[in-house]
């Protein structure tokens, strides 16, 4: 994928992965799982009984690639060789809104096996979003085995969530420009 700075004089070149192959490939474990253990699947228990710990530790790692980003968009330098720029909105000179919103504008990680990602996009597309159909499968999961049944009411919102989750998934390179997110 190629992403223009946002002066538009120099492009960034980044590999794009598509998360659609992963997201098709965790789907359907869980599918799998499914059919053959309905909603007793450990996996859908092992959400919704520890959604609590599930959830902190989510905060917890935000936090800590927030604070690791931020410390790490310090060593940003005009004209950098890398090509590595601050965004816009992220350098107000608010502490916490700088650290909330990111001072790079698309910092990167060499992961191995992985390659070079953009933690911002990679770490909203893969873990956030996929995630949010992981968990309203886990709770649809948890009201059949409650209720014998899945209510209309985690019915009717989950289509428009999937519908959202999937575009941005299966179009990574062509996911939504932001203020602090250029790709």
């Amino acid at each position: 994928m190629v992403s223009h700075s946002s002066d538009d004089s120099r492009i960034l070149a980044l590999t794009s992965k598509s998360g659609f192959s992963s997201a098709l490939f965790t789907l359907s474990i869980l599918a799998a799982g499914t059919i053959a253990q309905g909603p007793y699947f450990p996996v859908w228990q092992f959400i919704t009984e520890n959604y609590i710990p599930l959830l902190t530790m989510n905060i917890i790692i935000s936090y800590a690639l927030a604070t690791y980003v931020y410390i790490k968009s310090f060593a940003v330098k005009s004209n950098d060789p890398s090509q590595r720029e601050l965004a816009q909105g992220g350098v107000s000179g608010n502490i916490i809104y700088d650290w909330y919103i990111g001072r790079e504008l698309n910092p990167r990680l060499d992961i191995p096996f992985i390659g070079n990602i953009d933690i911002k996009s990679w770490m909203e597309l893969r873990p956030g979003m996929l995630g949010w159909i992981v968990l309203d499968l886990a709770f649809i999961m948890a009201q059949w085995r409650t209720y014998g049944k899945v209510t209309d009411s985690i019915c009717k919102p989950i289509p428009s969530n999937w519908v959202s989750v999937i575009s941005n998934i299966s179009c990574s390179a062509c996911y939504r420009h932001s203020g602090d997110l250029r790709l």
